[in-house]
């Protein structure tokens, strides 16, 4: 399962996809944003994706899974993710998209 990304002016005129291409070759449960549009998702600890869709970091979780993840709290640069028996965080150095 992978992640498609469309650009602009990318839909047939009856409203279906055209013209996409494989963002990446990873399926997530959970999927935020920062505001240097880096893309965090889920599954086996939080794997992050430049906008170009290529890895450049991956959080270890210690749980089996992880379900959901956001970037918020007071200051928008604090990382939240749910997994199987706990709520785990780090503070990061870029902030959530607005």
């Amino acid at each position: 399962m992978g992640f498609g990304k469309r650009g602009r002016d990318t839909l047939a005129v009856d409203g279906s996809p055209n013209d996409n291409t494989l963002f990446c070759e990873m399926g997530s449960d959970g999927m935020t944003l920062d505001a240097r549009g880096n893309v965090y998702l889920t599954g086996k600890g939080v794997t992050v994706f430049n906008s170009a869709g290529s890895k450049i970091a991956h959080f270890e979780i210690p749980e089996p899974w992880t379900a959901n993840v956001r970037i918020g709290g007071r200051d928008n640069y604090f990382l939240f993710v749910t997994a199987g028996k706990a709520v785990y965080g780090a503070k990061l150095n870029v902030h959530g998209a607005r």
